[in-house]
């Protein structure tokens, strides 16, 4: 939701903004679920947001800090930044 709510303050385009956030969301799910099969691919599973939301077996041993931290962060940016850039916004 930050990432698409940011993009579309940015460009005022709600089918703009959507697919844009699809298509991260996309990309990221990809390179994170081909990582452990594509060799070259696999030190990049560390930027997809879904390495920390499904990795490392969290049914049987629980979300570790480490992921609970790096997905709160993800979150407080991209909403802070969406907010700071609606008080840019001009609505009258």
């Amino acid at each position: 939701m930050g990432s698409s709510a940011r993009i579309g303050v940015s460009t005022g385009s709600r089918p703009i903004a959507l697919g844009v956030a699809s298509m991260i969301a996309a990309a990221a799910y990809l390179i994170n679920s081909l990582a452990p099969v594509v060799g070259w691919l696999r030190p990049a599973r560390l930027v997809s947001p879904f390495f920390y939301a499904v990795g490392d077996n969290q049914l049987v041993e629980g979300v570790s800090f480490s992921a609970f931290v790096v997905l709160t962060t993800i979150a407080v940016v991209l909403s802070w930044s969406a907010i700071a850039a609606f008080g840019h916004l001009d609505v009258n």
